[in-house]
């Protein structure tokens, strides 16, 4: 079965995989089942694979594949057979212990033409086919390069040991080693940090889109016990799975914590050791598995944003695994990277997933036919014309063509640009020479022939192919007659013999290359033949004894050249000689190796930076690996501007050119975009341009607020009703000042970022003598503001009056006068009667004035303890006694108020 089918029939066992590696400080281990397909039989395979190696990359540590839960790019050259048709095949066989990183099929192109397939790739659980097109029907030498991203099988993998050694690829009788390592899977702990992986899943066919699965570790070691929250949003262009139908019926999400070191999946243990259930929210479409309904946390799913909230807290000694996935309907550029941030507690952190890319190229080479022409009998500087027709033999795809070559004596000419496949006619249409018209021999291939019918041949195949011999006739010499012949025979003569000599010459500009290589001749002279050898430019004798008139055909073996380099030979005078008795017949074989000087080109990279942060980074470094055939290295760009590639990449070569993830987010996030998306094709004569767009965003700073409440109490609070108090805060390097009038409240000046520790404090106020002012803040300062929330600092202010301490000048005198009252009446009363100018009655006043003061002084020493009365006295002339007692009543009141009055105004004058 597929990847794709085995993550969607069995999430609780992609969890055991992933969970386990993240225990171990890793990543999440994504357990992709696949089907291992037997071999296909050699016979069935029309080409072959080599040079099989890993492309250097970040899973890639000194050629060995290390990355637990990355991806790696393996790549191979690929050749099709000579006789390969479209639909022929070349297969590729994975070791047990990798897998794909992405089931999608891709297209080998063209390097010279990017519009072209030259063949397609596919998948079959671990093996891989790659398809040749009609491409194989039209051109010669068809090959070309291919690179797949694989990944490790987990399931292939003992757990407890991981895996140290070579990894075997096998198919259409190949064979290639790669190098990987990893250590034990684990699960070895319960523990692990605050972290977020990812993995991409490439199709998912019930999900309808690509998936990447995400999981998020929850550390409980600095949580103390309390509640914490997770949330997580989507990346740009990318929803949560919440309908377990997009997952194969089972849940998309889930919450899975390892307790004694196993497995236990929508359950969680709380800061209390109890290991409890939790309730999802908005998950539907589960049909293959209960989910549970508990208070261990809740699990809210929406497209955008998913939220966990563990309300009892998380034990430290376990630490619970969130497994969310997500579906995104494009494909993600192939080399590309996606970011997304979880916060966790409210601190970001950031995970990544890198899209495996694989893909290749092809190429394939045109062929024709040579023309020579022989003149015997006369000498001619003649152009003789040859007209050629090639059409497609049955079952060929190319396309027909037709042409005119014009060719003198003893010359060669080449018609290329044919296509494989094609079965070319040559005729000559005008052979005469000064009105003689000649008898035209033809040979191919050195075999005569009454006509020309060829096919196509690559370049490295035999050059000459047709030979066209036109012989002018001598003059008639007549006949001799009968009477001149001798009545007597003569004895037959001895016959005469003669030989030749081939000498060899090397031109061009790879000559050099073959200059101690050994080329081999062979010659027919009648029922004669054999070979010759010449090492390098020089001369080899062939035999000496062929009867003279021999007809001789000499011609040179193939000579076998590397890529790149083109091999045509040339005999002259004719590469057929007639044996004469006089010197030896001489033919030079002259062969042209040139190696075409590559057409270049380049590319350019365009760096763009847009987002609310892009000013954050517009002095940063940015660097680029690019790819071009097999041409590779790196570019850096500052900021916003361009970097120029290689010069010199030969055009049709196909570049690849990927950003390298940018790490130090610093809580921001990150997308990159290509544009063109399938990479650049180097052209002749222009420059392509990449451009890569940055952007970097950051969220929205998390603020919150404070409140100042004022309150008034005592018994002199309604006197500062109407006063208005000040208060300063700072809250970072914020500062400012608030004011509220009597008892009120006031808020802060808002959005103040979450974690800032404001002080507040109230300025000191001006209160009456004999009020005492005191004030409480509450809490104490400095208060932290929460995200979302307003802090409430509640400031009590207590006014309160007291009567005037004992001691103070104001007390002194008032307690003086009111003793002094009775000690002045006492000592004015007996003067009065003499100031008096009307005659009073005699009395007894000592009698009289213990009387009056009987109940404020002790009786005096001598005096009886009861007042005697006085002897009865007739009165004399004048007031009345009674009228003497009044007057001394109403002055003593008179003092009394004027006293009262003026102490009364000293205190008010004081209080003020």
């Amino acid at each position: 079965m597929s990847t794709t089918t085995a993550s969607n029939q069995s999430f609780f066992k992609l969890f055991i995989a992933l969970v386990g590696s993240i225990a171990l400080v890793a990543s999440g281990i994504l357990v992709a089942q696949i089907s291992h397909a037997p071999l296909a039989h050699a016979a069935q395979c029309k080409g072959r694979w080599n040079n099989l190696t890993w492309k250097d990359g970040p899973s890639i540590n000194n050629g060995v594949f290390t990355s637990r839960n990355g991806f790696a790019i393996a790549t191979f050259d690929w050749e099709a057979d000579a006789n390969a048709q479209k639909g022929d095949t070349i297969e590729l066989e994975l070791p047990q212990q990798l897998t794909t990183a992405e089931q999608a099929p891709f297209n080998l192109y063209d390097e010279a033409n990017g519009n072209v397939i030259v063949a397609r790739g596919s998948w079959s659980g671990k093996k891989l086919t790659i398809t040749v097109s009609e491409f194989a029907d039209q051109k010669f030498n068809v090959r070309g390069k291919a690179e797949v991203a694989l990944k490790w099988d987990h399931s292939k993998i003992t757990p407890s040991v991981g895996f140290d050694g070579d990894l075997q690829f096998t198919g259409c009788n190949s064979n290639g080693t790669l190098k990987g390592k990893i250590g034990p899977l684990g699960p070895g702990g319960s523990t692990h940090d605050n972290q977020k992986v990812g993995t991409y899943s490439g199709w998912n066919q019930d999900a309808q889109g690509y998936v990447t699965q995400w999981s998020i570790g929850v550390s409980a070691v600095d949580t103390n016990n309390q509640p914490i929250s997770v949330t997580d949003t989507a990346p740009d262009g990318w929803k949560f799975i919440c309908d377990g139908t997009k997952n194969g019926g089972y849940s998309p999400v889930a919450v899975q914590t390892f307790v004694n070191r196993q497995p236990v999946v929508h359950q969680v243990m709380t800061s209390d050791g109890n290991v409890q259930a939790g309730t999802y929210y908005n998950v539907t479409g589960v049909a293959h598995e209960a989910l549970p309904q508990g208070h261990g946390f809740y699990f809210h799913c929406t497209p955008e944003k998913i939220t966990v909230n563990f309300n009892y807290g998380i034990h430290p000694s376990v630490g619970p695994i969130i497994q969310v996935k997500a579906v995104s309907p494009q494909r993600p550029t192939p080399g590309s990277v996606i970011t997304n941030t979880a916060e966790i507690g409210g601190k970001p952190y950031v995970g990544q997933v890198f899209i495996p890319r694989q893909g290749g190229s092809g190429t394939g080479e045109t062929g024709g036919f040579t023309v020579k022409k022989l003149v015997q009998g006369v000498s001619t500087e003649k152009e003789f014309n040859f007209h050629y027709e090639c059409h497609p033999k049955a079952g060929s795809t190319p396309a027909a063509k037709t042409g005119d070559v014009k060719v003198k004596h003893n010359q060669v000419v080449h018609v290329g640009d044919l296509d494989k496949g094609l079965t070319c006619t040559i005729t000559e249409t005008d052979a005469s020479v000064d009105g003689l018209n000649p008898t035209t021999r033809w040979t191919v291939d050195g075999m005569p022939t009454e006509s020309v019918s060829i096919e196509t041949r690559h370049k490295h195949e035999s050059a000459i192919d047709v030979v066209a011999v036109n012989r002018f006739a001598p003059p008639v010499t007549p006949p001799v007659t009968p009477s001149a012949i001798p009545s007597a025979t003569p004895p037959a003569p001895e016959p005469k013999v003669g030989g030749f000599k081939v000498k060899k010459e090397i031109t061009g500009n790879a000559a050099e290359k073959f200059t101690n290589h050994t080329f081999t001749f062979t010659y027919t002279c009648g029922d004669k033949t054999g070979e010759l050898t010449i090492t390098g430019a020089g001369e080899a004798q062939g035999p000496q004894d062929i009867p003279v008139g021999t007809i001789c055909t000499i011609s040179e073996k193939e000579v076998a050249v590397s890529e790149g380099i083109n091999w045509v030979h040339t005999i002259a005078p004719s590469a057929s000689v007639t044996i004469s008795e006089t010197d030896p017949q001489s033919v030079t074989v002259t062969n042209t190796f040139t190696k075409a000087e590559p057409k270049t080109g380049t590319f350019k990279v365009k760096k763009e930076i847009t987002g609310n942060a892009s000013a954050d980074f517009s002095n940063r470094v940015f660097t680029f690996d690019y790819t071009c055939g097999d041409k590779t290295g790196e570019l850096t760009i500052t900021g916003a501007g361009e970097a120029q590639g290689p010069q010199d990449i030969p055009v049709g070569t196909q570049c690849t050119i990927v950003e390298r993830p940018v790490t130090d987010l610093n809580a921001h996030a990150w997308t990159a975009t290509y544009q063109p998306t399938d990479g650049i094709t180097i052209t002749e004569g222009q420059q392509p341009t990449l451009t890569v767009t940055n952007t970097f965003t950051k969220p929205e700073p998390k603020t919150g607020n404070f409140t100042v409440k004022k309150e008034l109490t005592g018994n002199a609070a309604e006197n500062f009703n109407n006063h208005t108090f000040t208060f300063t805060y700072t809250c970072g390097a914020q500062t400012g000042e608030l004011k509220i009038t009597g008892a009120g409240e006031i808020p802060g000046p808002g959005n103040i970022p979450a974690g800032t520790e404001c002080t507040v404090v109230e300025k000191q106020i001006t209160v009456p003598a004999g009020v005492t002012w005191t004030h409480n803040i509450n809490p104490t300062q400095p208060v932290t503001i929460r995200e979302n929330e307003t802090a409430l600092v509640k400031v009590t202010n207590t006014f309160t009056t007291t009567p005037p301490a004992p001691g103070s000048s104001d007390n002194g005198r008032w307690w003086i006068f009111l003793i002094s009252i009775p000690l002045l009446g006492g000592l004015i009363s007996p003067l009065l009667p003499l100031l008096s100018s009307t005659p009073t009655p005699t009395q007894n006043v000592l009698a009289e004035t213990p009387q009056a003061h009987s109940q404020h002084t002790q009786p005096q020493k001598g005096l009886p303890k009861t007042p005697q009365p006085a002897p009865h006295t007739q009165p004399k002339k004048g007031l009345a006694n009674t009228g003497a007692n009044t007057s001394i009543i109403l002055f003593w009141a008179l003092i009394s108020m004027l006293l009262g009055l003026t102490f009364i105004t000293t205190r008010k004058k004081k209080q003020h």
